[in-house]
């Protein structure tokens, strides 16, 4: 944002008329202090909101280096983010994206409207070989487990020209039937289908 310029003295040629400044802000020349102030107002940046309590003044970001976009956005936890309307962060580098995403867990990423990320790190994953496991019989999906409730998650994309994909990576291994499984959980699967015969050769 540029005032004036170089040789401006706050008058007219004639040293008697005041003369008001030009301001010049994105490569534009503005010349009273309302169209300035509205041209300067970041484009890459909005939110809206007319609640009291919306964010403002840095009220959302509490947390070291923390950042909070959004109504009534809070990021608490150090150096965490929170994105969205209600959205949540409140623990040490967690990441809430998206309306009323919360995240409990440090590390935690919750992404999405009404997300929760709440389970903490070291979590061991589901393991088709475990001795306990072996008497499990198979069980018909129903309910949110066959069926998604909520908008899925996209890496990439489907067209008519050609699909445009992406690995997900650096996953641990899944618990729960709604968790992802990783490429060695499916490994073992083999061994669970040949029997259990607890041959790491697969003999």
């Amino acid at each position: 944002i540029t005032i004036a310029g170089p040789t401006y003295t706050g008058y007219e040629a004639n040293g008697s008329t005041y003369k008001a400044p030009d301001f010049s802000i994105k490569n534009s020349t503005y010349h009273t202090v309302k169209e300035a102030v509205e041209a300067a107002q970041t484009n890459f940046f909005s939110a809206k909101g007319t609640s009291a309590d919306a964010n403002y003044d840095n009220k959302g970001a509490t947390g070291t280096n923390a950042t909070a976009a959004g109504v009534r956005a809070s990021a608490a936890g150090n150096y965490g983010t929170a994105l969205g309307a209600d959205a949540t962060a409140t623990s040490d580098k967690s990441t809430a994206l998206g309306y009323k995403a919360k995240v409990t867990e440090d590390d935690g990423v919750a992404l999405g409207s009404n997300s929760v990320a709440n389970t903490a790190a070291g979590v061991a994953g589901y393991d088709v070989s475990a001795a306990d496991n072996r008497a499990n019989r198979y069980t018909d999906l129903t309910g949110s487990v066959a069926t998604s409730t909520l908008g899925a998650v996209s890496v990439g994309q489907h067209t008519s020209v050609g699909n445009e994909t992406r690995q997900i990576t650096n996953l641990a291994a899944g618990t729960k039937d709604t968790d992802a499984v990783n490429v060695a959980q499916l490994r073992n699967v083999n061994l669970k289908i040949a029997g259990n015969t607890n041959d790491n050769n697969g003999k």
